[in-house]
């Protein structure tokens, strides 16, 4: 049986859906998630990554992950009374050799 394999708390239905979109020295990536079941928060996660390549070699990236709860500054539900990490930012650098 599905439930055997399982862990509790594990959302049972999973919508996801992402966007993906280059074009020159830019590259933008979007996906939107939405966790259905008992027990989750139904605020969805939604997260975005730009990236400008200016030489072949370096590669700048801007990053948001769980915006929604980013920008509104509250912990996400992961399963009741249970609240997980949400929100972050991040930049990065990355070398391509």
């Amino acid at each position: 049986a599905h439930w055997m394999d399982v862990l509790w708390g594990t959302p049972k239905h999973i919508v996801h859906g992402s966007v993906s979109y280059i074009s020159g020295l830019w590259e933008f990536n979007g996906n939107i998630i939405e966790n259905i079941g008992n027990n989750q928060d139904l605020i969805p996660i939604i997260n975005t990554v730009i990236s400008y390549k200016p030489v072949e070699a370096i590669k700048l990236e801007f990053g948001l992950s769980d915006v929604i709860k980013l920008f509104t500054g509250k912990g996400r539900v992961f399963t009741e009374p249970y609240i997980t990490r949400s929100g972050t930012a991040f930049v990065s650098v990355n070398f391509i050799y």
